[in-house]
């Protein structure tokens, strides 16, 4: 009895030692996940061409949006399960996953059936006819039981997230992504085209799920077999999701609008080109998305604190995540050209190079709601982040339809980077309406804009200059370096101009120092 409740719970430690860990694990899981990105791609570009990489893309795009099924249902099970199993209290846990997993099942049902039947018309609207024979509604069809088995990873991953034991979630990752990767560079192979790609892709998914279930019932005894749940349990799992799920399905459709508008306008190889660039971006925010995340659940369980302790954290845990968002961003800029051509072909980093600058961009503006977005999930806040996710998937969508009409292909991005940065503004509004006089906006402002900006020029200057040119990987890594450490620098001397910014900067890395101390 007392072996299971030590498997479920995390230790106790200081909060800060404690998220220090989780960044630490989760961001081992992401890098070993980067290894494999790099490796699988070029891998499967080659085998089945841009042609191809851009249909499979085309058709995982139109699946993206709902993916609200797992991921709503994963952040309200976190709200839900943290305290409870932070207290050991199985009784009322274990309805709960119950009720998640058979949520997640009903819905990704619906969205298999739905997306197999409509698929053929939505391809024939979002692509222009090319020369090979295509069968939309099998790549629907084969894509939808991947995708299935994505939203029921998503639900098990939240629930491990929630006892905050990141470094068993890290080890499944790791054990989940090779085995994915695996599973598509041979489905690549077996079959050179989009059906081969989907093929492996649903199978390295339906792996992984594999690998899940084993973990949850090996770290959480008690919540198997399966408890019978209740009307109370799918209604307060619902209470979350009515605002979340929307606001997902309007922030995914934003985050795909130029994979649906370039699949209209251009040919498939050019919506290829951009899932390339985009696939980079998004390996790198998704590195800083997992150390991120893991205050989703600390939001949670300190929400009664006094409110001048949680804007002092606030305050310190953006500015340290933006420094670092920045700085893993920023050389992305100056060094998109060299490292699409080194990383997949010459071909794709002559349209992809353009899009990766202006997704880095984007990205670097992104980084300033990260810490906000799971603060306000985590206090109750759940419709004004809908608001804001709908009204910045509505921007993005309009700005990328006009750029891309307007300018063509290499506009791509555009959109997001614009209502990304009219995002930023109105998130640090809404920070400074919670927080009132305790956490003043312009203390909000300079834990945020100074690394933005620093970054972003740096990175353009870099850019201009002629000093990059790696032609090898380990010039690339070198240069990708010596872009990051410039960026830290000047994120960190725009900072100290002010007296609050000198104060900050001290504190975090006071914070940081005492937490390494601790750690070792």
């Amino acid at each position: 009895m007392t072996k299971a409740k030590t498997l479920a719970v995390a230790p106790a430690s200081s909060p800060g030692a404690r998220l220090v860990s989780n960044s630490r694990w989760n961001l081992v899981a992401f890098g070993f996940s980067l290894v494999i990105n790099f490796a699988t791609i070029p891998i499967v570009i080659s085998c089945i061409g841009l042609e191809a990489f851009g249909a499979a893309g085309l058709v995982i795009a139109i699946y993206a949006p709902f993916t609200l099924v797992g991921t709503v249902l994963g952040q309200a099970m976190v709200g839900q399960l943290s305290p409870q199993l932070a207290a050991g209290d199985f009784e009322h846990a274990a309805p709960v996953l119950s009720a998640g997993l058979f949520m997640c099942a009903a819905g990704s049902l619906a969205v298999v059936a739905l997306l197999a039947l409509a698929g053929e018309a939505s391809m024939r609207f979002l692509s222009k006819p090319s020369g090979e024979t295509t069968h939309w509604s099998l790549a629907f069809f084969v894509a939808g039981i991947g995708w299935a088995a994505q939203q029921g990873v998503l639900v098990l991953q939240a629930t491990v997230a929630s006892t905050q034991r990141y470094a068993s979630l890290a080890w499944i990752s790791v054990a989940a992504a090779v085995t994915s990767a695996a599973s598509l560079v041979a489905g690549a192979m077996l079959l050179p085209d989009y059906l081969g790609f989907l093929l492996g892709t649903s199978a390295g998914f339906l792996l992984s799920l594999a690998l899940w279930v084993v973990l949850v019932r090996r770290l959480m005894p008690k919540m198997f077999p399966l408890r019978r749940f209740g009307r109370h349990d799918l209604r307060r799992i619902a209470e979350f999701g009515k605002w979340q799920g929307g606001a997902h399905f309007a922030g995914a459709v934003g985050n795909q609008v130029d994979r649906y508008v370039l699949g209209v306008f251009a040919p498939l190889s050019v919506v290829g080109q951009y899932n390339v660039a985009m696939r980079l971006q998004e390996v790198v925010h998704m590195g800083l998305l997992k150390a991120t995340e893991v205050l989703f659940p600390h939001f949670t369980v300190t929400a009664g604190d006094p409110v001048e302790r949680r804007a002092s954290f606030f305050i310190q845990a953006s500015w340290i995540l933006n420094v670092l968002g920045v700085a893993a961003l920023a050389p992305l800029i100056p060094l998109a050209g060299d490292l699409l051509t080194l990383w997949v072909n010459k071909e794709t980093a002559n349209g992809g190079a353009q899009m990766l600058r202006t997704l880095a961009a984007a990205g670097i503006l992104g980084c300033g709601v990260n810490v906000y977005y799971y603060f306000a999930l985590g206090t109750g806040q759940s419709g004004r982040v809908a608001s804001l996710t709908v009204a910045h998937a509505v921007l993005t969508v309009v700005f990328t339809y006009i750029a891309i009409k307007t300018f063509g292909p290499l506009a791509a991005g555009v959109g997001y980077l614009v209502a990304n940065a009219i995002r930023l503004g109105v998130t640090l509004w809404f920070t400074g309406q919670y927080f009132s006089a305790t956490a003043a906006v312009r203390k909000l402002i300079e834990c945020t804009l100074p690394p933005l900006i620093a970054g972003l020029l740096l990175a353009i200057a870099w850019w201009q200059s002629d000093w990059l040119a790696p032609s090898g990987w380990a010039q690339l890594i070198a240069a990708y370096a010596m872009v990051a450490s410039s960026v830290v620098i000047g994120s960190v001397a725009a900072t100290v101009v002010s007296k609050n910014g000198r104060l900050l900067t001290a504190d975090s890395l006071s914070a940081l120092r005492r937490l390494v101390r601790r750690r070792t």
